[in-house]
């Protein structure tokens, strides 16, 4: 079993790092937010499941045209609440990310471990790309 080191840092520091995290990350994320085309599949899908006709792309036909169900389930719950899906596909992204980020930085125990782990994770391009794509 590993010991976790005792925290030597201070709460309020931990948590004012984070915020600090939160906001680089925030305005990474506004500037490369985009929709890919694959997600108005699930999108669609979304949509017919919460009128009723079922997961499926066409009304009439019983054919899977997604291949992401959890996103399309989580999808077709948001779009319930906001009656939309462009722009909470991208609000439900950011926040699963900072989830993310959250249990990183807070499994991690350190600013200078989690502040390299943001780094990281911004420098990633598929990483940047992909947060927001809707897919």
């Amino acid at each position: 079993m590993i010991a976790r080191p005792r925290r030597l840092i201070p709460p309020a520091a931990m948590r004012a790092a984070f915020a600090v995290a939160v906001v680089i990350f925030s305005v990474v994320f506004v500037a490369n937010c985009w929709v890919g085309d694959d997600a108005y599949i699930s999108f669609r899908v979304s949509d017919n499941f919460i009128h009723g006709y079922g997961l499926r792309w066409n009304v009439a036909e019983r054919v899977q045209a997604f291949t992401n169900p959890l996103w399309t389930l989580l999808m077709a719950a948001a779009g319930w609440i906001s009656g939309e899906f462009f722009y909470t596909s991208m609000v439900v992204s950011f926040l699963l990310c900072l989830i993310v980020l959250a249990l990183v930085w807070r499994w991690l125990g350190r600013n200078a471990d989690g502040w390299l782990a943001l780094a990281l994770l911004l420098s990633s391009k598929a990483f940047v790309d992909y947060t927001s794509s809707g897919l």
